[in-house]
C-alpha cells in the first residue's frame, strides 16, 4: 500500500497489518506475551502523549470576537467596496428591464408561482419589521435550515434597532441557480446562494471590463456557514505543504479537482512531499473510490498546521472557502466559474492564490521555496483581514439588507405599497397558500 504523506490508515487497513503480523500456532503461552506485550506498548503509548500534550509549545490560537490589527465592518459605509463589487454588479443585469418596466409585482407573482414547485424555493416576505418564511410542505431539510437561517439574521438585525425594508422575494436555497432551468427563464430578480460568472481574467491574457455572469440571479451569503474565527498556528511551526480534504460528491466523476488532486498525491511522490490532499466520504455511490484517495477528516483549527490550504468546487462552489480564508494560512482556490456573492471583492495574488489541477505542482514547487516565505505571509495577512472584516454574521446581515434596498428599486416604489397592503391571517403558512394571497392583492389593485 502507497501512502500519501501524512495518510492515516482507515480502521481496515490497521486490522489487517495486525492480523499479518500476528503470531499464529504458537500456543496459548506465546499469544499470553503478545497480548502482554502490546498492552504495554498501549499503555505507553498513552504516557508519551498525554506528556506531548502537556509539554506542546505551539497551541493552537483561536479568536472569534476581537484580534489587534483586524477590524470588523459593522456599518454600511464599511460594506461600500462589498456591496459595490457584488450587489451592484448583480443588479446591473437588471438596468435595463426596469427601464422596459417590465419588473413588476404582477409579474414576480406569477414568476412564483413557477419557481414554488422546487422543492428548495421559498418566498420571504419583510412586513413591518417582521420576517416571514412561507415554504412548501415538502422542502428538503437542508434547504429549510438555509431559509429560516436567513430569517433568524434578518429578524436579529432588526431587533438590534435596524431598519428592514418591506419585501417581497423569491429565494432558492439549492447549491446551483434556478432560472436557467425555468422553460422561460426568469423575468424579474430572485435570490440564491450561488451562480456562474466568468471571472476578468480570461484565457490567453486578455482581460474583461468586468465579471460576465452567465446566470442573472442575485447573490445571498449562506447563514448556514458562520465564518467568524480566525485561527493562529506558528508559520515556523506549520508543516510547508498544502492540505485538501473534502468529500467526493454524488455529481463528481475521476476528473473532478478533487479526485485528481487525491490520486497525484499518491502516484507522483513528489507531488506527495508537497500535498496532503484526500477524500474524507464518497457520496456517489455510483463510483469506487480506492482506499488509497481516503483520509480522515481535519478540523478547520487543525488545518492551521498546513502552510497551505486547497479550496476546490464540491457540487459548485465550496463555502469552506470562506472558513478557509479565516486561517493563517496560504489559501490556494480552486480557478473557476462557481461564485458566491463576495467572490468579486477577492484579490488574486492578494488575498489568496488560485490553481488549476494543470498547473498545481508548478505553484508548490514555487510557493514552498523560502524565497517566497515573506511574500506568502503577506498573503496570509491579508485573506485573514477580509474574512475578519467581512464574512462575520452582522456584515452579512447588513449586505442582505442592502441587496433588498436595491432588489425593490428595480421596482420603482410598486414593492412597498404593495406588501404594506397586504395582511396575513395565521392560516397562512406554506407558499401555495401565499402565493394565492399574493393574486388575489394583485387582482383587487388591478381591478
Amino acid at each position: 500500500m502507497i501512502y500519501c504523506s501524512g495518510h492515516e490508515p482507515t480502521k481496515e487497513e490497521e486490522e489487517e497489518e495486525e492480523e499479518d503480523s500476528s503470531p499464529k500456532n504458537e500456543g496459548l503461552k506465546d499469544i499470553t506475551e503478545v497480548l502482554i506485550s502490546k498492552l504495554a506498548l498501549y499503555v505507553l503509548h498513552l504516557l508519551l502523549l498525554t506528556i506531548g500534550s502537556r509539554a506542546s509549545v505551539h497551541p493552537i490560537k483561536t479568536v472569534v470576537v476581537q484580534e489587534e490589527g483586524f477590524h470588523r465592518a459593522s456599518h454600511d459605509d464599511e460594506l461600500c467596496d462589498l456591496y459595490r463589487d457584488n450587489i451592484l454588479h448583480d443588479m446591473s443585469a437588471w438596468a435595463d428591464e426596469s427601464g422596459k418596466k417590465t419588473i413588476t409585482i404582477h409579474n414576480l407573482v406569477r414568476a412564483a408561482k413557477t419557481a414554488i414547485r422546487s422543492p428548495y424555493v421559498s418566498i420571504i416576505v419583510v412586513r413591518a419589521g417582521k420576517v416571514h418564511v412561507f415554504a412548501d410542505f415538502l422542502v428538503e431539510d437542508f434547504a429549510l435550515l438555509r431559509m429560516t437561517n436567513l430569517q433568524s439574521a434578518l429578524s436579529n438585525l432588526i431587533s438590534d434597532g435596524s431598519t428592514v425594508p418591506d419585501t417581497l422575494f423569491v429565494y432558492n436555497s439549492e447549491d446551483e441557480p434556478l432560472c436557467f432551468r425555468l422553460k422561460h427563464g426568469c423575468n424579474v430578480p430572485m435570490f440564491t446562494s450561488f451562480k456562474r460568472c466568468v471571472p476578468p481574467i480570461i484565457k490567453g491574457g486578455d482581460t474583461a471590463a468586468e465579471w460576465q455572469c452567465v446566470d442573472k440571479e442575485v447573490l445571498l451569503p449562506n447563514f448556514s456557514q458562520k465564518w467568524d474565527a480566525l485561527h493562529f498556528y506558528p508559520w515556523a511551526a506549520k508543516l510547508n505543504k498544502a492540505l485538501m480534504r473534502g468529500s467526493f460528491q454524488r455529481t463528481m466523476t475521476e476528473n473532478s479537482t478533487r479526485y485528481k488532486l487525491a490520486e497525484m498525491c499518491v502516484i507522483e511522490p513528489q507531488v506527495g512531499r508537497m500535498l496532503d490532499a484526500g477524500l474524507v466520504y464518497n457520496r456517489n455511490h455510483k463510483i469506487m473510490v480506492s482506499s488509497d484517495l481516503k483520509k480522515g477528516f481535519v478540523s478547520m483549527p487543525n488545518a492551521s498546521r498546513w502552510r497551505f490550504l486547497i479550496s476546490t468546487d464540491g457540487h459548485t462552489a465550496s463555502s469552506r472557502l470562506g472558513h478557509l480564508l479565516g486561517v493563517n494560512s496560504v489559501v490556494l482556490k480552486e480557478r473557476s466559474i462557481w461564485i458566491e456573492y463576495y467572490y468579486r471583492s477577492l484579490q488574486e495574488g492578494v488575498d489568496h492564490l488560485e490553481f488549476t489541477v494543470d498547473d498545481i505542482k508548478a505553484l508548490l514547487l514555487s510557493i514552498t521555496a523560502q524565497e517566497h516565505e515573506e511574500e506568502m505571509k503577506a498573503v496570509v495577512l491579508k485573506g485573514q483581514q477580509f474574512a475578519y472584516r467581512y464574512l462575520h454574521e452582522v456584515a452579512k446581515a447588513l449586505y442582505v439588507r442592502q441587496a433588498i434596498t436595491e432588489y425593490n428599486k428595480l421596482f420603482q416604489g410598486e414593492m412597498e405599497s404593495f406588501v404594506r397592503g397586504l395582511s396575513f391571517s395565521s392560516s397562512v403558512f406554506t407558499s401555495g397558500q401565499v402565493i394565492k394571497l399574493l393574486q388575489e392583492h394583485v387582482d383587487m389593485i388591478n381591478s
